[in-house]
């Protein structure tokens, strides 16, 4: 879908910088303007041989030409997420925009971020399904542990994890499944593409200034494709890609990275944390 959108988006930007309206451009290739607006606004997989045609009347350049053909069967393509039908529409969104990532910069204000999350806690954060389309738990937790493999293939990501010490202390899990989820915390920093950083309840932040909700940076190895950025609701994730929006949200992560801890110091705290939790289980 993300990539429908990104195609979308610059067809409709050429048509307008060649000052064509969507019922002429439509009428000069022989198409209902319908068929034009849904290429336009993502609603249809994008056929590339209507792409090129598309193209070839508006005149494009060879560069414009290469760059948007190669996009419209990027968008063609089935991704790895669309074998999982009974997950969460999305925790599939989140995996198309990961896929064509090469660095993710992610706060987390109430959960573990998905991509650091052991199946035990996802089975927690699964279950409350109430008010959500139904969803095949299962393949829900295959589906995001799926999505983790970014972080060890061949090429890793690029990923950095702030996490808010609340999220670390506040039992969004039974004590047992939370511990085990500090303790994948502490091991993954091992991996050399891989942070994670908490942001101390006392921390200063400039102007005292939190954000208001978890959201993450996505940056793209294509030039042509500009950083977007997810924001987290209870229902949805909303995706910016303005550049005012997603450079407010830029400067919004620079100041929380500079208020939270070292890796290292981070990972004192959470096992100071964890040592708490094993504390607890001990207790009669």
């Amino acid at each position: 879908m993300f990539r429908r959108r990104r195609l979308g988006e610059q067809l409709r930007e050429l048509r307008e910088a060649k000052g064509y309206k969507l019922q002429q451009l439509a009428g000069e290739l022989g198409w209902s303007h319908t068929k034009l607006s849904r290429l336009e606004n993502a609603k249809v997989r994008p056929d590339v041989a209507d792409v090129m045609d598309l193209l070839e009347v508006l005149d494009a350049t060879a560069d414009q030409q290469q760059r948007l053909i190669a996009l419209a069967r990027q968008a063609n393509q089935r991704g790895w997420w669309k074998a999982y039908a009974e997950m969460p529409q999305r925790q599939a969104g989140q995996a198309e925009l990961e896929a064509g990532a090469v660095a993710i910069w992610g706060y987390s204000l109430v959960f573990i971020p998905g991509l650091l999350q052991t199946s035990e806690y996802m089975r927690v954060r699964f279950a409350d399904g109430t008010g959500f389309p139904a969803f095949d738990v299962e393949e829900a937790i295959r589906g995001r542990l799926q999505r983790q493999d970014i972080l060890s293939r061949d090429e890793p990501v690029e990923y950095t994890a702030i996490i808010d010490e609340s999220v670390l202390r506040r039992r969004s899990a039974p004590t047992p499944v939370m511990y085990g989820q500090l303790q994948h915390l502490v091991e993954i920093q091992n991996r050399p593409h891989v942070t994670v950083r908490v942001v101390p309840l006392d921390a200063s932040l400039p102007y005292h200034a939190a954000a208001l909700n978890s959201f993450t940076v996505f940056h793209f190895a294509d030039l042509d494709d500009s950083d977007l950025v997810s924001v987290e609701t209870e229902t949805s994730d909303v995706q910016l890609g303005d550049d005012e929006d997603v450079a407010r949200y830029r400067v919004v992560f620079d100041r929380i990275s500079t208020a939270a801890l070292s890796a290292e110091a981070s990972v004192e705290l959470i096992q100071s944390i964890m040592t708490g939790l094993s504390d607890e289980r001990l207790s009669p």
